[in-house]
């Protein structure tokens, strides 16, 4: 980086934004650092973005988002709406880490930014690079893909827990059977990983008439979670 960032993040909690507060702002965390973490509900957005205070503070500043469902475009435009000066120099960057964070395995999407963000690009991938991988994906399908990666979180958190209870019923210790059965999908993702196609890895498998089952299954779960989604 050309230059050391003073960090800063939003929550829900913090109250010093409020546009009837009158303190300096010069007193503002967000006011004297260099970026801001966009980590709040979604639905206080308007409140926090609303106040005169932290639009000001957000001038020249770069923004990285982890807002759900909340384009770099829409944040942009909240703070373009109060004809703010100096916002046309705010660096904003989506991205949204997964919850392998904790331990360092997290699969990072960050949406590719106008050509005018390319240092808050730099800092973005360097801060989740040190929690896992990070995958820099286009603005257009970049919904998907988090919702991608959500599925795949409750999918293996649901195989496990199914698996482990069928094995405890038949009679295997509960430490034996999760770590045995996390172990095998941390095997075949590995492989995964490394180049092994889907295909190959179910040419491997030996219980194909389950395999058939979870395909149908699959599918089903997948066409009910699309039309859940779609009323929303």
């Amino acid at each position: 980086m050309s230059r050391p960032h003073r960090f800063c993040t939003t929550e829900s909690s913090t109250t010093i934004y409020s546009s009837n507060r009158k303190s300096n702002l010069r007193n503002y965390p967000t006011a004297n650092a260099d970026a801001i973490l966009f980590a709040f509900p979604v639905d206080q957005i308007q409140r926090i973005l609303g106040a005169v205070e932290m639009r000001e503070a957000l001038k020249h500043k770069i923004i990285i988002s982890i807002l759900a469902q909340t384009p770099s475009t829409e944040i942009s435009r909240l703070l373009g709406d109060h004809q703010t000066s100096g916002n046309e120099n705010t660096q904003i960057i989506r991205a949204m880490p997964t919850i392998g964070t904790e331990i360092h395995e997290s699969a990072t999407p960050i949406a590719e930014p106008s050509s005018k963000a390319t240092e808050a690009m730099e800092l973005a991938s360097w801060i989740f690079n040190l929690v896992g991988k990070v995958f820099h994906v286009s603005d257009s399908y970049f919904d998907t893909v988090t919702g991608m990666s959500a599925f795949c979180n409750a999918l293996t958190t649901v195989a496990i827990q199914a698996v482990a209870q069928k094995a405890v019923a038949e009679g295997v210790p509960v430490h034996h059977a999760i770590a045995i059965s996390s172990q095998c999908i941390r095997g075949t993702a590995s492989m995964s990983l490394e180049g092994t196609p889907p295909e190959q890895l179910k040419q491997s498998l030996s219980a194909r008439g389950l395999l058939e089952l979870v395909d149908s299954e699959l599918t089903r779960a997948i066409s009910i979670a699309k039309k859940a989604k779609n009323r929303t």
